[in-house]
């Protein structure tokens, strides 16, 4: 609970990134994978039901189903490599790929920005979901998709 509280005021005060700071203090903490992604899933569930309707009026809905059900075949593939692979394996995968989207996210963007195109929207999704059921962290494809991008219609 302190992991996520600490997290949530984090990436309440930056508007996302809760997951990036909650899965590794969790996995220092000692818990289990699994137990990280169901507790991560469900507080950005809540979150994200209660921003949604707070800025209801500025959702691209079409980006929104694009990029939802471009996830469910990655969230199966995800279910499918979870099962597969020991804890032991998922573990060092969370933490590596923490790291690499923090990265990614200080990178600079585009000087030229440009709306993403329907099949990126399609790509971004996929792995999004993908992330979502192996590591929780779906939300920095779609973070470093849309951030410094024109991505009105």
């Amino acid at each position: 609970m302190l992991c996520m509280g600490f997290a949530s005021i984090i990436g309440g005060a930056t508007g996302f990134g809760t997951a990036l700071i909650a899965t590794p203090l969790m996995l220092l903490a000692g818990v289990d994978v699994i137990e990280i992604v169901v507790v991560n899933l469900i507080v950005g569930l809540v979150t994200r039901i209660a921003v949604s309707v707070q800025l209801r009026e500025q959702i691209d809905w079409g980006r929104v189903a694009l990029l939802g059900c471009a996830s469910l075949p990655g969230a199966w593939l995800g279910v499918l490599t979870v099962n597969m692979l020991p804890g032991q394996y998922l573990k060092p995968a969370a933490a590596v790929l923490t790291v690499l989207c923090g990265l990614a996210m200080v990178l600079p963007s585009s000087p030229n920005p440009k709306p993403p195109s329907r099949a990126t929207n399609i790509a971004v999704g996929m792995v999004g979901g993908y992330f979502s059921t192996t590591t929780s962290l779906n939300g920095p494809p779609v973070v470093l998709l849309l951030s410094g991008r024109n991505c009105r219609r």
